[in-house]
């Protein structure tokens, strides 16, 4: 029986964004506000909504992932996550399946740093799951399109649950990599990836339209499951 961890997990793990507009410029006309882009990515309330392209494969008419994140209180009492200061914000997500049942329900929190507000990992409540940065990488303050970078790399780790009491922790990484659009405009992107073994891994992807001051004008998702044994099916989703 195919199982929703690998949706759960990224889904969560991967954020997207509403349009966020900030008054800071970049340093270069050729460059873009990475540091700015990354603030308004992480403050900003949202909504997202990604449909699984194969439905027929789980037997379904339809299924869809919707997620809302509250926005980020940046006057809340400074949280810890990991040992490191952060801000946290909440959110849900629902599995939707046929059109109008509920498949599954999540909750749990976001942590961002205080300083950079990077995403240092979240916590799923409803899951007994947690995805959690051991490495971040330095990101540069402007960055011209073309260029890519790692954002961190740690691990997703879940259980035990009422079903299976066995702990488990899959490899995680992030990367970033800045495309070019047109003379004003690029998309940034979040890569995840999570690592069962060098060949099965699953991988999502938010690209943020933005612009050079770094506001977030748009976001397209996409997302890939490999099947993790036998008689599974590639599934992929991508968003409305």
């Amino acid at each position: 029986m195919w199982k929703s961890t690998g949706i759960v997990a990224l889904s969560i793990i991967s954020l997207s964004a509403c349009v966020s507009i900030s008054q800071n410029t970049s340093n270069s006309p050729e460059e873009y506000d990475l540091h700015q882009a990354f603030k308004n990515i992480a403050i900003s309330p949202r909504k997202y909504q990604i449909v699984l392209l194969q439905p027929e494969l789980l037997n379904k008419k339809s299924f869809e992932i919707i997620s809302l994140y509250e926005k980020l209180d940046t006057t809340q009492e400074v949280s810890n996550f990991k040992g490191q200061p952060a801000y946290k914000r909440g959110f849900v997500s629902e599995s939707i399946q046929n059109n109008n049942f509920i498949f599954e329900k999540h909750q749990g929190d976001v942590y961002y740093d205080v300083e950079s507000f990077r995403l240092l990992g979240s916590k799923n409540i409803s899951r007994n799951s947690e995805a959690y940065f051991t490495k971040l990488y330095d990101i540069p303050k402007t960055s011209p399109a073309g260029a890519t970078g790692k954002v961190g790399e740690g691990y997703f780790k879940y259980g035990p649950t009422k079903s299976n009491a066995k702990i488990k922790k899959i490899k995680w990484d992030m990367t970033w990599s800045l495309n070019k659009i047109d003379d004003t405009k690029a998309e940034l992107c979040e890569i995840s990836t999570l690592s069962y073994s060098p060949e099965i891994f699953d991988s999502s992807s938010d690209c943020y339209l933005i612009n050079k001051q770094g506001d977030v004008l748009d976001i397209r998702t996409t997302m890939t499951l490999m099947p993790k044994k036998e008689g599974e099916s590639q599934l992929d989703f991508k968003s409305n």
